[in-house]
């Protein structure tokens, strides 16, 4: 089985949802005197969405204005928003428009960062009780793996992959805690941790963490390398003078938030590309997936998916979309042309912390395996 997380998976945790953090993070940077020349501009930004604004246009909006060669790189968010204004040409040539959109750029992965980071401390014992509670949920249904269990607690089921779409680390603080093995792709060499996408041997006994949208302790360096920082949820500026008196130079933040119209470029690079491929391959192997807190906005993991369910010759494929909102996701991707997933696609209406989840995957009169 896959499990795939998505951001509404650590809502439970009081980390925000896509268009929480959005939100959140604008009136943090209004009032933020660090931010007071980029106010008007913040406003603006607030004022010219309507409410399927979230953190991924937000995201995508700063990336592209700012850039010197914004017509090139420009996504239909950006258009449309461009669009809108008196003089659409002052988003295109203004200098100032490009220095205000790095800057926010940077301040809102900050925000993130440390949000996510004080949530984390904060919830430790509680991600450790909800993921017992899924876990335990799972694996009449899916199976156990044969797995040693230093703590004695709730046994890991028997998972290929953990996928997931958003950019905290809680299941990963959760696998820690509990010493469960899993392969996080990172590699020690030379006194670094470098991210290097591995072939995993036996994921029935250690699954494979793939984070298709990347991670907040994740940075590129300048030659194309990623590694994995130990001191992650600090602002960008701290990590990057940091990592330099260990010698490292990092260039940015190893994330990617497509929005629904898919039009971020980014998916074409490593290690996206790589991570993206791996996930279609699993799931062709394993077309057992319970998927939770993930909206289906992104449509390149839907055309994945979707083009898997409809060209492989795939054994009973079963996919569980466990969601307080799971009928109204399953609506969205019928929709959207996804007719083969969305039938595929059996809704539940909880969510990962429901104490009765175990109960309701048992009485829905069909399992995983």
């Amino acid at each position: 089985m896959i499990l795939f997380l998505g951001a509404g998976a650590s809502k439970p945790f009081e980390i925000p949802v896509t268009r929480d953090f959005a939100i959140q993070a604008i009136d943090a940077l209004i009032l933020d005197t660090e931010y007071k020349d980029c106010v008007e501009f913040i406003t603006d930004i607030k004022n010219s969405f309507d409410t399927n604004f979230d953190l991924e246009i937000f995201l995508t909006l700063l990336d592209d204005l700012s850039k010197d060669d914004v017509l090139e790189v420009i996504s239909p968010i950006t258009t449309r928003f461009i669009l809108k204004k008196d003089k659409p040409e002052k988003y295109i040539n203004d200098t100032k428009i490009q220095d205000i959109s790095r800057k926010l750029f940077i301040g809102v992965k900050d925000f993130m960062r440390m949000t996510i980071a004080k949530k984390i401390a904060e919830k430790k014992k509680h991600i450790i009780n909800i993921y017992n509670n899924l876990f335990t949920a799972l694996v009449p249904i899916c199976g156990g793996g044969s797995v040693h269990l230093r703590d004695g607690g709730s046994p890991l089921p028997s998972m290929s992959a953990i996928v997931t779409t958003n950019y905290d680390i809680c299941i990963e603080t959760y696998l820690n805690e509990r010493t469960l093995p899993f392969e996080d792709n990172i590699q020690r060499m030379s006194g670094q941790n470098y991210f290097n996408l591995v072939k995993v041997d036996n994921p029935t006994y250690r699954p494979h963490l793939l984070k298709l949208h990347g991670s907040l302790n994740l940075f590129r360096l300048p030659k194309g390398n990623i590694v994995q920082l130990q001191f992650p949820y600090q602002k960008y500026k701290e990590i990057k003078e940091a990592s330099c008196t260990y010698g490292i130079d990092i260039a940015e933040e190893v994330i990617l938030y497509p929005t629904e119209a898919g039009a971020n470029r980014r998916i074409i690079e490593t290690p996206f590309t790589d991570l993206y491929y791996r996930f279609r391959k699993t799931f062709e192997s394993d077309p057992k997936i319970a998927i939770i807190g993930f909206s289906m906005r992104d449509r390149t993991i839907c055309s994945i998916l979707e083009y898997t369910l409809t060209n492989s010759n795939l054994s009973q494929p079963k996919i569980f979309l466990i969601d307080p909102e799971a009928n109204r996701i399953k609506n969205f991707l019928s929709t959207k042309g996804f007719k083969v997933l969305s039938n595929s696609t059996k809704a539940i209406t909880s969510g990962i912390e429901d104490p009765q989840l175990k109960n309701i995957l048992r009485s829905c009169g069909e399992n995983l395996t």
